[in-house]
């Protein structure tokens, strides 16, 4: 079953929408069009690449989420990875936010793009500038990488990721600081070209840079997905969570499995290093007939694995045990939601009980990345 990579823009603005969204949808129209002379010349994909243009995004991303909903099923079965443009072209500077497992992609993607200035890659500026952002403090050592952003809300990979559990990167080019335009009518077309982006170089790079996302995630022979960076990850949000809730109450956080979490996310990442060897050595040689599609599947469905049918409490059509946007935080993500947010509210009998949940739907996606063979 061949499997899709979705690359998805929204076109509608609360106004004028030079920058929000046109810029974004911008890059990915122009990807769709070098893909297509590609395509003329004889090139054909590993993976479908479905270009989706979404309507009602800014009122509450109802385009994309009718059309997961409608596709549930197919879309369970084949999606591998969502790449979502939203405003994208209104600076040197990249940043990106995914699914953690594609944390690496998205370093290796910047470290292949040259940015603005002589010698620089996207990477390099984007190092810089998270760098400024976040110098140290107390001692701390200066960042080594930039820092990859958790998905929570406030764009189209919501149903994708939140309701869904399909891998996904959303990424972006932006401007040194708010310019105030945001959400209206000066985000217009003049504005855009007199002082944003006048020769359009912006425009150009980020179409390239969403070019190599696209083009690498729809050639690669494996899937390009680190679960044991993910698991390391996971782990970091555990210890996190664990260090809340012994502050807020050193007897009732006792409660909690953390053990138990820790255990799982550990197991996950040490499955996600085997799959990676797995992988490793599939390429070296000659693989079996299957072989590489049965790795490819079982990295897709390890991240199916981490939805919970039932939901989040308070709100089921949220069903990611790692993502989610904070009840109260409106875009802003909450990772590990079930566990942390019942925390935040002193309610330790729901957070133990959230534990638990998370603890096995680590262990279900354990159990799918390590299923060799299957």
């Amino acid at each position: 079953m061949a499997s899709w990579i979705i690359i998805g823009s929204h076109r509608d603005a609360w106004t004028f929408g030079a920058s929000d969204s046109v810029s974004g949808h911008v890059s990915m129209m122009s990807v769709a069009r070098g893909l297509s002379e590609m395509m003329k010349s004889g090139w054909q994909p590993r993976r479908s690449v479905l270009f989706v243009s979404w309507d009602g995004e800014e009122p509450g991303l109802l385009g994309s989420t009718e059309w997961v909903e409608d596709r549930e099923s197919e879309l369970k079965a084949k999606a591998a990875v969502y790449v979502n443009r939203d405003a994208g072209a209104g600076g040197p500077f990249f940043s990106g936010s995914a699914v953690h497992s594609l944390t690496p992609f998205v370093h290796e993607l910047a470290q292949s793009v040259d940015a603005d200035q002589p010698s620089k890659t996207l990477y390099d500026r984007w190092l810089e500038r998270a760098r400024d952002q976040n110098p140290p403090k107390d001692g701390q050592p200066m960042l080594k990488v930039p820092p990859v952003g958790a998905l929570g809300s406030g764009s189209d990979y919501t149903a994708f990721v939140d309701h869904l559990g399909v891998t996904a990167l959303d990424m972006g080019l932006t401007g040194p600081g708010d310019n105030g335009t945001y959400h209206s009518t000066y985000d217009n077309p003049a504005w855009f070209k007199k002082y944003i982006d006048p020769q359009f170089k912006f425009s150009v790079l980020a179409a390239q840079v969403t070019g190599v996302a696209v083009l690498r995630l729809a050639d690669a022979q494996v899937l390009p997905f680190d679960d044991e960076v993910y698991g390391k990850q996971i782990l970091e949000y555990v210890n996190e969570i664990e260090k809340d809730a012994t502050a807020k109450s050193s007897v009732e956080s006792k409660r909690v499995d953390f053990a138990g979490l820790k255990a799982a996310a550990e197991a996950f990442a040490r499955a996600g290093a085997r799959a990676r060897k797995e992988a490793d050595a599939l390429l070296a040689g000659q693989p079996p007939k299957g072989a590489v599609a049965g790795l490819n599947h079982r990295l897709m469905m390890a991240e199916r694995d981490l939805i919970e049918p039932a939901g989040l409490p308070d709100r089921p059509w949220f069903r990611h045990t790692i993502y989610a946007p904070g009840l109260y935080t409106g875009y802003g993500v909450k990772t590990i939601p079930g566990v942390r947010e019942a925390i935040d509210a002193g309610n330790f009998t729901r957070a133990a009980e959230q534990a638990k949940i998370v603890i096995r739907a680590l262990e279900r996606a354990t159990r799918t990345l390590s299923a060799q063979g299957s």
